[in-house]
């Protein structure tokens, strides 16, 4: 273990080897989320303050998992991703499984936001949104980017999402308007 470590873990028990994309902490219940190069969500107990416990895997990408975050203090069971199959995916950590999923055809998903009831997620120089209540497409931004969009961010309190992408512009919408092309 590292000396300014408290606690870690390897991923891949030398039994299936892969690495981690990203680790995600949840600051309220001490569950850790790690993407994984083998196409899994590897969730882990950090509760005993000592140790990281594998808890479990979550399964159902197609390819590459690009980004995963927590949901909302509201909603401490479930954690969310998105891939480059095109899909944003919503887990029940409790259950293993998957309860929400938004699908982009076509598309690499490199990123997502998430605020109540609006997704969003960029994609090769677009910004999609859906609705969470009704699971459809609310709207699509595809001339604010011109090249693939690496980070989609919402302010909590201001409901503005800002996209950043390799194109080298930051973006901020406003979601409280409706969102078009215009």
């Amino acid at each position: 273990m590292h000396p300014w470590c408290c606690f870690s873990v390897k991923t891949d028990f030398n039994s299936d080897p892969h690495y981690v994309f990203k680790a995600v902490l949840q600051p309220s219940n001490r569950a850790v989320a790690a993407s994984t190069s083998s196409g899994l969500i590897k969730l882990y107990d950090a509760q005993a303050g000592t140790q990281l416990t594998h808890v479990g895997d979550l399964r159902g990408h197609a390819d590459t998992i690009t980004d995963v975050a927590f949901a909302a203090a509201d909603s401490p069971g479930m954690v969310h991703t998105s891939s480059k199959d095109g899909t944003v995916r919503g887990w029940d950590m409790r259950a293993g499984q998957e309860v929400e999923q938004f699908q982009a055809p076509g598309q690499e998903l490199l990123c997502f936001g998430l605020l109540e009831h609006v997704v969003a997620a960029g994609g090769s120089g677009e910004l999609l949104f859906w609705d969470r209540r009704t699971r459809r497409q609310a709207a699509k931004l595809d001339d604010t980017h011109m090249e693939e969009v690496t980070q989609v961010r919402f302010h909590p309190s201001t409901r503005c999402v800002a996209s950043g992408s390799i194109d080298g512009l930051v973006a901020v919408h406003d979601t409280c308007k409706p969102l078009t092309n215009d």
